[in-house]
Order: C-alpha cells, then sequence, then structure tokens
C-alpha cells in the first residue's frame, strides 16, 4: 500500500501535481510495455500492467474522495480534474489496440490459474 499523496494534499497546485505525475508514470510504463521486443511475459507485460493500472486508480480514487469531501473549494475542484484526467486514461488505455496485442501474444501457461485466467473469467488461448 502506499501513501495517499494526492489525498493529503492541502492546495489546488499540489493535487494537480501529484494528479499528473501519477498519469505520467502510468504513460511512462504503458511505452514501456509497448516497446517490448521479442517474447511477452508476466514480467515485462502483466507486472507493469499492474502497476499502471494501480498508479491511475490511485489519481481516480484520491481525486474523486477530494472532490467529494474537501473543505476547500479549488482542492474539491482539483480533484475532480485528477478523477477526470485519471478516468480519461484508464478510457484510453482500454481502447489501446497495441496493449491488447500485447496481451493476445502473451504465453502464460506456465503460470498459476489465477494468473492465465482474463478478466473475463475466460483461460487464456495461449
Amino acid at each position: 500500500m502506499t501513501t495517499p499523496k494526492l489525498a493529503l494534499a492541502n492546495s489546488p497546485a499540489a493535487v494537480d501535481r501529484l494528479a499528473k505525475a501519477g498519469i505520467s508514470r502510468g504513460k511512462t510504463l504503458l511505452a514501456g510495455v509497448l516497446r517490448v521486443k521479442g517474447r511477452r511475459s508476466v514480467a515485462n507485460t502483466l507486472v507493469p500492467y499492474n502497476e499502471i493500472l494501480r498508479s491511475a486508480s490511485e489519481v481516480v480514487q484520491q481525486g474523486e474522495l477530494l472532490f467529494n469531501v474537501h473543505s476547500d473549494a479549488g482542492v474539491r475542484d482539483a480533484g475532480n480534474r485528477a478523477y477526470q484526467a485519471g478516468m480519461s486514461f484508464l478510457t484510453d488505455l482500454n481502447l489501446n489496440r497495441a496493449l491488447y496485442e500485447a496481451f493476445e501474444t502473451l504465453d502464460a501457461r506456465s503460470q498459476s490459474a489465477e494468473t492465465r485466467t482474463n478478466p473475463r473469467g475466460c483461460e487464456s488461448r495461449r
């Protein structure tokens, strides 16, 4: 578990800066996943993908929290911007064809059943 940095931010500028950093981290990790040449693995695809989701989810969830509960209107507005930016990034991630193709080529046969099962509960074709 990480420290909820965004949720503890005390100014709109801090919220904006931390949200931007979280989304930038996700984009950097995504670029790394898409740059992989050769065989796809848990280490070079799933692990960084998990970190991408974690980074974006922190921005979304903590931004939403600030929007809903912070006493300062400026911080609430910044929380809403963070939430919207995080959700936009997650939408783009879900529609990323190159990422989909990376997962299509991932060979997870040697992994646990939990790792091989995709989010819809279907076994991997590989």
